[in-house]
């Protein structure tokens, strides 16, 4: 995501920070963020690679509020874009640790077992959540050739049936 003279002279990402490309806020006074792609580029790197989330993000020294974020992803569209790659990748990344750990052979201790599953739910959910058409609980509602489904609307208003003439 990150390219060109800026990427080839960091050793992290948030070397940036330090960076003459960006200028660092004064801690003296308020700091309006405008949005800058090595910015962005920064955030979906550390969603992806470290698979930090957005409040693991506003923690860190340096780095935008979570409303300048979400105000960000309104904002500019490849932004928000990157921000739905970025989940659906980590959420990939929880699927794949979910797959390795299952070809672990571990041993059989009863609390090792209850942590694994503990951390393995963990994982599914925050895939699920991360990318909900992939990995999230699906529901098939279907009927069959001798009771198809039928949805019903009342109205609340009583109809008299039609005499016949």
């Amino acid at each position: 995501m990150l390219s060109g003279e800026i990427i080839r002279r960091a050793e992290s990402p948030l070397d940036l920070l330090e960076n003459k490309y960006i200028e660092k806020a004064s801690q003296a006074k308020p700091t309006i963020w405008k949005f800058h792609k090595v910015y962005g580029d920064i955030i979906l790197n550390l969603i992806v690679n470290d698979k930090k989330t957005i409040g693991d993000i506003v923690k860190m020294e340096g780095m935008p509020s979570r409303s300048v974020i979400a105000r960000w992803e309104s904002q500019n569209e490849d932004f928000a874009k990157g921000l739905l790659l970025a989940r659906k990748a980590r959420a990939e990344a929880y699927a794949d640790q979910i797959a390795e750990d299952g070809e672990d052979d571990h041993g059989s201790d009863k609390d090792d077992i209850q942590a694994r599953k503990l951390k393995l739910d963990r994982l599914k959910w925050l895939a699920a959540k991360g990318d909900p058409d992939k990995f999230g609980d699906r529901t098939k509602v279907s009927g069959d050739s001798n009771a198809p489904l039928q949805i019903v609307v009342s109205t609340g208003i009583v109809r008299k049936p039609k005499e016949e003439a």
